[in-house]
């Protein structure tokens, strides 16, 4: 079944949103801004049940972005992980060093 015209409006919101803290972090961080790639269903290389994640082996960063995981997002969720993936540019793990690039970018 298709997205009514609501559902693909608030999408697109979304995805503006998403691209907008992604480019806040890089100004931020005074970092290039990373490619963001939105996938209507999943980037070939995700784990299963991923929202998102980014590509460290592409020059400057990949952030993918499932398009159906996003339609089920709030827009809290929406930055949160904006950010979350942003913050891997500086760190791949979870660690506190991840905890505390991911904390200052929510400031």
């Amino acid at each position: 079944m298709g997205m009514n015209e609501l559902d693909k409006q608030l999408l697109e919101d979304k995805i503006k949103k998403f691209t907008y803290y992604i480019r806040l972090a890089s100004r931020i961080t005074k970092t290039p801004m990373p490619e963001v790639r939105f996938w209507d269903n999943y980037c070939p290389d995700r784990q299963v049940d991923e929202i998102a994640h980014i590509h460290l082996d592409i020059p400057g960063g990949r952030i993918c972005v499932s398009k159906y995981m996003l339609r089920a997002m709030d827009y809290d969720d929406v930055e949160d992980t904006a950010l979350h993936e942003f913050s891997h540019l500086f760190v791949e793990d979870h660690g506190v060093y991840f905890q505390n690039v991911l904390s200052d970018l929510k400031k």
